[in-house]
């Protein structure tokens, strides 16, 4: 008998589709210990057990998915001997509901359904490893963080809004690991304002604490941290921040985790000299160095 545990999913639905373009014949069982309700450990000793006692158990294979699912393969092994099995395993466990937990699928007939199935359990699979990594992320994030802000000039980080407010001319800044995107929007912005430039997350966090930027434009994609990491930690050392976002994708939900932390705005790539230019012009910090006059006309 051959048991797999480690991405069996993957690994029944191969085998499953290559019968399948052989036209071979197939059956296949599936167990749904996922909907019992029990000690899982005991139930698959006695699954085990009980399994063994066939005559070509050895020839079967044993699929144990994620969610506890077992799907079962074995030579002569029909209908009837399944019903007869689950039979079993619910008197040896004392729960009656695995007897109606078992389904036989006749692969040939029954494969786009057998398919969807398995696809659909590995699709949720593939989101709790995306959904786990990114938890790993931002946890990591958090830590880096941390440990970047104890080594910041506390002075620096203390006084940007002041800096900001005194300073005559202004700075906008451009994050972005584009060489193509920065020198850009630089060669856009740079007609009236002085420009900072950094090209990944970490220098733009130690750039935007050194210049306390009027604006900053902030990719969401870059190398050593997300646009999103970033965002959190200038906020974090200065609430009044004034951040747009821009990234080549322009999707529902990018746009709306940048506004939910904070950011302003948001610009796609490609981006428009006159995009740029309106994001500039309702900074708070950039209307309060201009003069009254041109406020005035630019609120209109």
């Amino acid at each position: 008998m051959i048991v797999v545990s480690k991405d069996a999913e993957i690994k029944i639905l191969h085998e499953l589709r290559r019968g399948h373009k052989r036209h071979v014949r197939q059956l296949c069982f599936l167990l749904r210990l996922s909907k019992i309700n029990g000690p899982k450990r005991d139930i698959f000793e006695s699954f085990l057990r009980l399994f063994l006692e066939n005559t070509n158990a050895y020839l079967g294979r044993v699929y144990i998915c994620q969610d506890q699912d077992v799907f079962i393969m074995m030579p002569e092994f029909d209908e009837t001997d399944f019903a007869k099995f689950l039979i079993a395993l619910s008197e040896a466990t004392g729960i009656e509901d695995i007897k109606n937990a078992g389904r036989a699928f006749k692969v040939e007939i029954q494969w786009s359904e057998l398919e969807n199935f398995l696809n659909r359990k590995i699709e949720v699979l593939d989101n709790k490893k995306i959904a786990e990594q990114e938890r790993q992320r931002h946890e990591d994030a958090v830590k880096n963080n941390d440990e970047l802000f104890r080594n910041m000039d506390q002075n620096l980080i203390s006084t940007i809004s002041k800096r900001r407010i005194q300073r005559r001319n202004t700075i906008i800044m451009i994050a972005d690991d584009d060489q193509l995107s920065r020198t850009i929007a630089a060669n856009v912005l740079r007609e009236s304002h002085n420009i900072a430039i950094a090209k990944d997350g970490k220098s733009a966090i130690r750039e935007y604490i050194e210049t306390a930027p009027d604006v900053l434009f902030l990719d969401i994609d870059m190398p050593d941290m997300t646009g999103y990491e970033v965002l959190d930690f200038i906020f974090r050392v200065d609430q009044y921040a004034f951040v747009v976002m821009f990234s080549s994708r322009k999707d529902k939900s990018n746009m709306m985790k940048a506004v939910d932390l904070g950011a302003q705005g948001f610009v796609g790539k490609p981006f428009t000299r006159e995009n740029l230019f309106h994001h500039v012009a309702i900074s708070p910090f950039i209307r309060a160095k201009r003069p009254a006059k041109e406020r005035d006309v630019g609120a209109r």
